[in-house]
């Protein structure tokens, strides 16, 4: 007999009309050492015993709560919202860098914000948005964004999301020496804060979604700049210690209904690529 924490524990979980979704917290040193296993493909699979839980099982129950939105005023289906998750995992898995990934999500997202029910099924749109994405003429500039910002107001001071102003090039020094190492286990991390995330019933359209991954993409590339510092450059350690840090402040510090409020604001003012904060 355990303890409900330690029963669920790294385990989180979301329940809503398509079943049971569970991913992982990285804040176990066991969950974070599997982003870095490589050969194998990234994709959503049935879980099993002892990852599945049988019941009671605790986590976000949407189960009767509407289903997600496209934006203010628009309900998705569960169907659609499914299809835009799956190709955000997709775009991670496929993509040659996150950054890339990032930007083709958003521009999909923004195609996507246009559809009306008078246009057909949303399934349709959201296939149709990716296979036309492009990616947008990047400025170079990695600082950090707006997402970050929301992360940052709604958790309050907190020492590891400082930052100096350095950052955005000791960012893209450290990140063109080690791109290759980090390439997979981050793409592994940005697809397990994609799946089942609880923002999508806590915000109020799929830009809230976009900038809640921005966001814990941010979070990393600070905590993986902390301790490539500390280090000396990336290793495993390193790369384990800055996934577990990450979810510390993302899963188990960011109060995701507060992030959601705080985010609407991108849905009516779609948020700038990488401001400098």
């Amino acid at each position: 007999m355990l303890p409900s924490a330690c029963r669920h524990f790294p385990r989180v979980f979301l329940r809503d009309g398509r079943g049971t979704m569970v991913t992982l917290s990285h804040y176990c040193p066991t969950a974070a050492a599997l982003l870095l296993a490589d050969g194998r493909p990234l994709t959503v699979v049935d879980a099993a015993p002892p990852l599945a839980l049988s019941e009671p099982v605790e986590g976000l129950d949407a189960r009767d709560a509407l289903p997600p939105l496209v934006r203010p005023g628009l309900l998705a289906d569960l169907q659609g919202y499914a299809a835009w998750e799956e190709a955000a995992l997709a775009e991670f898995a496929t993509a040659p860098s996150v950054d890339v990934a990032l930007d083709r999500i958003a521009a999909a997202t923004e195609q996507i914000r246009q559809w009306t029910p008078q246009h057909g099924r949303l399934v349709i749109a959201v296939s149709s948005a990716f296979a036309t994405a492009s990616t947008s003429n990047r400025s170079g500039d990695d600082g950090l964004s707006e997402g970050f910002g929301a992360v940052r107001e709604v958790t309050g001071p907190h020492p590891l999301l400082d930052v100096d102003a350095d950052f955005a090039n000791d960012w893209t020094t450290l990140h063109s020496h080690s791109a290759d190492v980090l390439r997979r286990p981050i793409a592994n991390y940005m697809a397990a804060c994609t799946f089942g995330n609880w923002t999508a019933y806590r915000g109020q359209g799929l830009r809230t979604v976009l900038a809640w991954l921005r966001g814990c993409y941010d979070v990393l590339r600070v905590q993986l700049m902390r301790h490539a510092r500390a280090a000396g450059g990336i290793n495993r350690e390193v790369m384990i210690e800055s996934f577990r840090m990450s979810d510390f402040i993302i899963v188990h510090t960011v109060p995701s209904l507060e992030f959601g409020r705080t985010a609407a604001v991108f849905e009516h003012v779609a948020p700038t690529l990488r401001p400098r904060l």
